[in-house]
């Protein structure tokens, strides 16, 4: 499997967004409280963040994303520090700012 690049930074605090997929099924019963339960066993998360990258880290991250495609890679979560089995779920978007590049990056984490 392959691996996150070590020489592209860490995510931007500003801008960075998890969400747990919802993994409750819930019914409505005819009389009574609804009922609930898990819908599957693995939890997926979706992150999405940004990173400011100069040309060299934008061809880098261009480069991992061209390789992996819509495999899993190792990465190392920025909240708990945990290597995590993560994918992509669309390309990066590249912005272009005075002076460098402004990477949105969404990937998901099972």
């Amino acid at each position: 499997m392959e691996v996150w690049p070590s020489t592209l930074p860490l995510p931007e605090q500003e801008g960075y967004n998890e969400v747990q997929a919802n993994n409750i099924l819930r019914t409505t019963m005819d009389a009574g409280a609804p009922k609930q339960r898990r819908r599957y066993t693995a939890v997926y998360t979706t992150i999405k963040f940004q990173m400011t990258l100069t040309g060299a880290q934008t061809t880098t991250l261009m480069s991992f994303y061209n390789l992996v495609g819509a495999g899993s890679f190792t990465w190392t979560h920025p909240r708990t520090s945990a290597s995590v089995t993560a994918r992509f779920t669309e390309p990066p978007v590249l912005t272009a700012k005075a002076n460098y590049l402004l990477a949105s990056i969404t990937l998901e984490v099972v």
